[in-house]
C-alpha cells in the first residue's frame, strides 16, 4: 500500500521537529525584546571596548558552475531542487562581522552618512532614528552594553555583531567597501569549505539578494510555507544563530525576513568581486 506523501521518509516528523525549533528561536526572540522593555539600566558602567576596521573577504572562489540547493527528501521547498548556477569569480569573509569592526562604522557616523546607504536604507534610517544594533545600550558615559534574557552584560568585541536589519548590513558592507553575499555565494562557500562553516552558528547571516523561488519549485507540505513570501519584500538568510535547531544548520537551509526586522538574531559576512 502506498504511504501518504507526508509519511514518506518520516518526513512528518521531521518536519514537525525543524518547525518546532524553528518557533523555540521565535520565543527566544519575544524573551529578547521583552528583555528590552524592561528599565534600562542606565548607571550600569559597561566595559569600554575599541573599534578595529573591517578585515577584507580573503577566501576566493573561481568563476564556475557550481551546484545549489538540495536533494534531500526531508529538505524544505525553498531548498530543492539541487540545480547548477553560474558565479564570477568572488570571495567571501572567513568569518561574520565583529562587535568591534560594527563600532567602527557606528564611530564613523555610519548611521548619519547618507553615502553608505541604499535609498530605501537611508529613508528607514532616518524615520527610525536608529543608531545602534537592536540589542545595544549605552551606558551614562556613552559606552555600550548588550541585553539578554538573563539582564545587562558587557559586549564581547570579537563576537558576531547581531541584531541588524537588512539595511544596517548593507550599509556596513557599503562603508567596508564591500557588498554583501548572494546566497548562492554564500552556499558554494560553506559547501566547499568546512573551515567557513564551522564559522556559522554565530548569527543569520543577511544575503544581498531578495527570497525567491528555484527554477522547479514545488510547494510541500502545503502551498503556504515558501509561497507568499516570494514577494520581493523579503530577503535571504543563511547560516543560523545560537538558538537555531542542528535542523535548520545546513547549507542549504533559506531563512528569510523583510529588511527592516531587527529582532531576528541577524548579522552580515562580507563579500566582494
Amino acid at each position: 500500500q502506498q504511504k501518504h506523501p507526508l509519511l514518506e521518509n518520516d518526513y512528518i516528523g521531521w518536519f514537525l521537529l525543524q518547525h518546532g525549533q524553528q518557533h523555540l528561536e521565535t520565543i527566544q526572540m519575544v524573551l529578547y525584546q521583552k528583555a528590552l522593555k524592561t528599565e534600562s539600566a542606565t548607571n550600569s558602567m559597561a566595559k569600554k571596548f575599541n573599534a578595529l576596521e573591517p578585515v577584507p573577504p580573503t577566501a576566493s572562489f573561481a568563476e564556475g558552475i557550481y551546484e545549489v540547493g538540495s536533494s534531500d527528501v526531508l529538505a524544505c521547498d525553498n531548498e530543492q531542487p539541487l540545480h547548477e548556477v553560474k558565479l564570477s569569480i568572488f570571495q567571501i569573509a572567513e568569518k561574520p562581522v565583529s562587535n568591534a569592526e560594527y563600532l567602527a562604522f557606528m564611530q564613523l557616523a555610519g548611521y548619519q552618512h547618507e553615502g553608505f546607504w541604499s535609498k530605501m536604507g537611508w529613508q528607514w534610517v532616518t524615520e527610525s532614528k536608529i543608531h545602534a544594533p537592536e540589542y545595544w545600550l549605552s551606558d551614562t558615559s556613552g559606552n555600550w552594553f548588550t541585553v539578554n534574557t538573563e539582564g545587562f552584560s558587557d559586549i564581547d568585541p570579537n563576537a558576531a555583531v547581531s541584531g541588524l536589519s537588512w539595511f544596517e548590513a548593507d550599509a556596513f558592507a557599503r562603508y567596508a567597501g564591500c557588498r554583501l553575499p548572494h546566497e548562492h555565494e554564500w552556499e558554494v562557500a560553506m559547501k566547499a569549505d568546512p573551515e567557513l562553516m564551522h564559522s556559522t552558528g554565530k548569527v543569520w547571516e543577511w544575503c544581498a539578494n531578495i527570497f525567491f523561488p528555484y527554477d522547479g519549485f514545488r510547494a510541500f507540505p502545503y502551498e503556504r510555507y515558501s509561497s507568499p513570501w516570494f514577494d520581493d519584500n523579503h530577503y535571504t538568510l543563511k547560516g543560523s544563530s545560537p538558538f537555531s535547531g542542528e535542523t535548520v544548520t545546513q547549507p542549504s537551509f533559506r531563512n528569510f525576513y523583510q529588511p527592516e526586522k531587527r529582532h531576528v538574531f541577524a548579522g552580515l559576512r562580507l563579500a566582494r568581486d
